[in-house]
């Protein structure tokens, strides 16, 4: 839920959440303070995160539905940056951190974008959520995640894992080793994959073995 101030307004808000519902977990609130002053009451009861991002440490695995926006018959996500190169800027994403490089990119391998769509990136434990239109009978959406490792130049320091509606697509990944070397375009491409029962699209990008994820753009198409 969000709720809008005006100029000079104030307002308390107490949110409550029945336990039973959240699969024992406590009840997780996320305040995006980026352009109010807020105040958060601290509880035992929950867990409250404040900061410029509205990011959480984690997602609680309440079984409900969650709001993805209106949907869409295709996705070209720009991770971590603002709409270029054909991709729009980045949305309905929870986590992570964004990041920016000027690094020159070899997207000579299959499947590249634009340079610009590697110099951009969110990092962390990332959950990406994605309304998408239904399909007709017998049809599918490919996604195409696109990577490169642009900070640390060796193979096993960044390995992560990738779920695509709680399936395990990509086990401690390791973009570096798959890519070749650093600066280098990445692509992984997974077909036949249809909408949950919500019909989201959900990818979870989640810590491996070592380091963070990382991803650079997010392709879904039919």
């Amino acid at each position: 839920n969000y709720i809008s101030l005006t100029p000079n307004e104030s307002k308390t808000v107490t949110v409550e959440a029945a336990a039973s519902d959240l699969h024992g977990e406590n009840p997780l609130i996320v305040v995006d303070g980026w352009n109010v002053g807020v105040i958060a009451d601290p509880s035992p009861d929950a867990a409250v995160a404040l900061n410029s991002d509205a990011q959480v440490d984690h997602w609680p695995v309440t079984g409900l539905p969650i709001y993805a926006g209106p949907p869409v018959e295709h996705v070209r996500n720009k991770c971590g940056g603002a709409a270029m190169a054909g991709f729009e800027a980045d949305s309905a994403y929870t986590g992570g951190q964004k990041h920016s490089v000027t690094n020159e990119i070899d997207t000579s391998p299959p499947m590249a974008a634009a340079e610009e769509v590697y110099q951009t990136e969110r990092w962390g434990e990332t959950f990406y959520n994605f309304a998408m239109r239904p399909l007709a009978p017998g049809r599918a959406y490919t996604i195409r995640l696109h990577f490169a490792e642009t900070t640390f130049n060796g193979v096993g320091r960044r390995k992560f894992n990738v779920d695509i509606n709680g399936r395990r697509m990509l086990s401690d990944f390791d973009v570096f080793k798959e890519a070749g070397g650093r600066n280098k375009a990445l692509v992984k491409e997974f077909r036949n994959i249809l909408p949950n029962h919500d019909s989201n699209i959900q990818i979870k990008f989640l810590a491996g073995s070592a380091d963070q994820p990382e991803i650079n753009a997010v392709e879904i198409t039919d």
